[in-house]
């Protein structure tokens, strides 16, 4: 019978051991985890800004006045529109209003002319958007 008991012991403190759970090591371990624990409070994660930052300007290609008059043909096709500036050789025979109008304003500031056919337009204004290729400067 002491064998037995004693089989049972050697086995009770082999397992104890093994996972950690003798009741006497519990004191110890909670006095170890609250030592790693820091006692200095944190600081509270910075704010982020209600509005966004604005997005890096990206910057467009500037052409002048006389850049844009160098591409006055229906071959090569240039205008100025509200101070952007857009090739619009290729929409020249795409125009529902023909090529006439188109052929007008090449190589020239044609505001003016864009703004009282087609001033307010979504369509038209969305269209001339696609062919921006910079700004004036």
């Amino acid at each position: 019978m002491k064998q037995i008991l004693g089989l049972v012991a050697i086995i009770g403190f082999t397992f104890t051991a093994f996972t950690g759970c003798a009741s006497s090591d519990d004191s110890a371990d909670t006095a170890a985890s609250a030592a790693e624990t820091p006692t200095t409070p944190r600081e509270a994660p910075a704010k982020t800004p209600e509005v966004p930052p604005e997005p890096a300007a990206i910057s467009e290609p500037v052409f002048t006045v006389a850049a844009v008059a160098g591409h006055s043909t229906s071959d090569d096709c240039w205008a100025i529109v509200n101070g952007s500036i857009y090739d619009l050789t290729q929409w020249i025979s795409a125009h529902p209003g023909g090529s006439g109008p188109i052929e007008s304003i090449c190589g020239v500031d044609a505001t003016a002319a864009f703004t009282n056919q087609h001033g307010g337009q979504g369509t038209p204004e969305a269209r001339l958007a696609g062919f921006k290729i910079g700004i004036l400067g």
